[in-house]
């Protein structure tokens, strides 16, 4: 379309100011609306790569996106990247280069938040991944530690709000530490159950009937000093037949029969299908140098359009493709995940969000206000004697 690329980036990088803006926004203000509500999130992280850009090298960057996404309505709650692209990247490499940040101990470190050294093990996204990776050669890339810590924290406005957290993990040693750790008063409170999940490995065999479910989850009840070990899940429902389940609060029948991760693997595979960026590689036929087909070159547009699609998911997207595949959801009116979740009354589409003003709201909100007062003023009323005059 002859379009320079100078241009289409700035878009990008408008698209994503408005997005987030408008996320913020629509949040903060019906945050309040959540209350009373039980959540089910789905947790997990989708690793994918990005390209190498010098001719010979062949070393990609590796990226983990850790997301949470409510499995009842599609709505995501927050999405991480482990890569900062707001920092001044040059002034943090040349201070680690001086103080020898990578020569010390992680908690020694100045900017231990950061992967610096190319030769850190955190660098591969994938477990004994035989591709070569490195740091980008712009921005950073931050340590999966405080991706997971920060991750947990914003979660936490939405979790502080609800009445009940159902939280589903997928099985990961980060997981487990973290979230008896950040969500420690809300456990106490019994206000959160969380449960990391795996593929079936056949741990158990034993068969019980749906009837005897509320006793087998009393005797599974996690016990302090004790580690938990894992239970195969003996719901009815084939979807989750093949699932293991470690407990890291006690459980009910309530988070029992919603165990699943449903959620975050169908928003993970909404966002390979439409950003080509994040897709699975795709090698070339040579053997010397793995190449990505659709693999960016600048990971920071791969991180503001996963930030696009968020919120797009949320507030823009709505379910009327599932609602005509089924005859008797024909005639629903279709809804966004945001409206599923109660969090906003109407559909919008994406003109809303590209002509989003917080400063024009303000205006329009004042000038309500204005004419509201105006409104509301009767007029005095007078009452004049006046006495008539008789003509003779």
């Amino acid at each position: 379309m002859e379009i320079a690329p100078k241009t289409i980036y700035g878009r990008i990088a408008f698209f994503h100011q408005q997005c987030l803006q408008f996320e913020e926004y629509h949040t903060q203000k019906n945050l309040h609306k959540l209350k009373g509500k039980t959540l089910n999130v789905s947790m997990d992280k989708m690793k994918f790569y990005t390209n190498w850009r010098k001719g010979g090298e062949s070393k990609r960057i590796g990226l983990s996106n850790l997301c949470s996404v409510e499995n009842d309505t599609r709505f995501v709650l927050s999405s991480t990247l482990n890569l900062d692209h707001t920092s001044d990247d040059k002034f943090i490499k040349r201070e680690a280069r001086k103080y020898k940040d990578s020569e010390k101990d992680n908690y020694k470190r100045r900017y231990a938040q950061y992967v610096i050294s190319n030769n850190d093990s955190s660098l591969k996204p994938v477990e004994n991944d035989e591709l070569a990776t490195k740091t980008p050669e712009r921005y950073l890339l931050v340590h999966q530690t405080y991706v997971l810590l920060t991750h947990l924290e914003k979660l936490k406005r939405f979790y502080n709000t609800v009445d009940h957290v159902n939280l589903f993990a997928d099985n990961d040693s980060g997981f487990e530490g973290a979230i008896p750790a950040i969500y420690h008063d809300l456990i106490k409170q019994e206000r959160l159950t969380a449960i990391l999940l795996r593929k079936s490995k056949g741990v158990s065999d034993e068969k019980i009937k749906c009837a005897d479910i509320e006793q087998f989850l009393v005797n599974l009840a996690p016990k302090e000093n004790v580690k938990s070990q894992w239970y195969r899940h003996h719901d009815i429902m084939p979807a989750t037949q093949d699932v293991d389940f470690k407990l890291l609060t006690p459980i009910d029948t309530t988070a029992y029969y919603n165990v699943s991760l449903h959620g975050v693997d169908n928003y993970f595979q909404m966002s390979r299908r439409r950003i080509n960026m994040v897709e699975r590689p795709l090698p070339t036929a040579t053997s010397s140098k793995k190449w990505n087909g659709y693999g960016a070159y600048n990971p920071k547009y791969v991180a503001m359009l996963l930030d696009i699609f968020r919120v797009y998911n949320n507030f823009v997207l709505t379910n009327e493709k599932s609602l005509t595949k089924n005859k008797f959801k024909k005639n629903q009116v279709p809804k966004t995940p945001a409206q599923h979740m109660g969090l906003v009354d109407n559909t919008f589409n994406v003109q809303d969000i590209l002509e989003f003003s917080v400063e024009r709201l303000t205006i329009v909100r004042k000038i309500k206000e204005k004419s509201s007062i105006k409104s509301s003023i009767k007029p005095e009323v007078f009452e004049v004697n006046i006495e008539p005059e008789y003509i003779s």
